[in-house]
């Protein structure tokens, strides 16, 4: 077992932990927003329907959620019922801007979108340059696996921050300090056994989301 460590009680650390969050959260707000723009894009494509997502069975529950908060206030609710029978681009519209980053990664995965979201076939990836615990993993994953560890970096790194987490707390085992936020790698491809992680340093988080935001903001333009 290892042990934790965390703020010692120095509430200067807590305070620069909070502080570190906020600086992180709009390039974290501003990659959701690119990746949330760009599987719409690629679910119209695909489906050939601007009102894809009332028509995703997995997203059923999500959208069921959506419209009990939406209940609390009935000019929106008000508004919501009638895009919902006479504009369906504006409800997909607004079904879209309230699912969850989870929701989102898991359309991703479910419609095999990973290799038009990023290509890492063409655009070098050493997950090395997100912690230097990282073994050299990126040439035997397939691009899709590559894609599926960083969507999962971001999510874990997202609702850490979002819920002002310490993100520089550790996880000592075996005298190696270990990050916060990390990906367990299962992959036929590494192993039918393999159980690598891969890491994410707290003082390689801004490289990573830099990272995310230049990969992200080309499929943009």
């Amino acid at each position: 077992m290892g042990t934790s460590q965390t703020y010692d009680n120095d509430i200067a650390k807590h305070n620069a932990s909070l502080e570190f969050d906020a600086r992180l959260t709009p390039k974290i707000a501003q990659s959701e927003i690119y990746l949330r723009n760009i599987v719409d894009f690629c679910m119209q494509l695909v489906t050939g329907s601007p009102a894809w997502i009332m028509n995703e069975p997995y997203l059923s529950k999500e959208i069921e959620k959506i419209h009990k908060r939406t209940r609390r206030d009935k000019s929106a609710q008000d508004n919501i019922d009638h895009a919902q029978s006479v504009d369906l681009k504006a409800y997909n519209s607004y079904l879209l801007s309230n699912l969850t980053l989870g929701s989102v990664i898991v359309t991703i995965k479910q419609n095999h979108l990973q290799n038009l979201i990023f290509d890492f076939r063409k655009h070098r990836l050493d997950f090395r340059d997100f912690c230097s615990l990282n073994k050299r993993v990126d040439l035997k994953l397939p691009n899709y696996h590559k894609v599926n560890i960083v969507l999962d970096l971001f999510s874990n790194l997202r609702n850490a921050c979002f819920h002002w987490e310490n993100l520089a707390k550790t996880r000592v085992k075996d005298g190696i300090a270990y990050p916060r936020i990390s990906v367990r790698i299962l992959s036929g491809e590494m192993g039918l056994h393999s159980k690598r992680i891969v890491n994410l340093a707290y003082e390689k988080i801004e490289y990573f989301l830099e990272f995310l935001l230049q990969n992200l903001g080309q499929k943009t333009q």
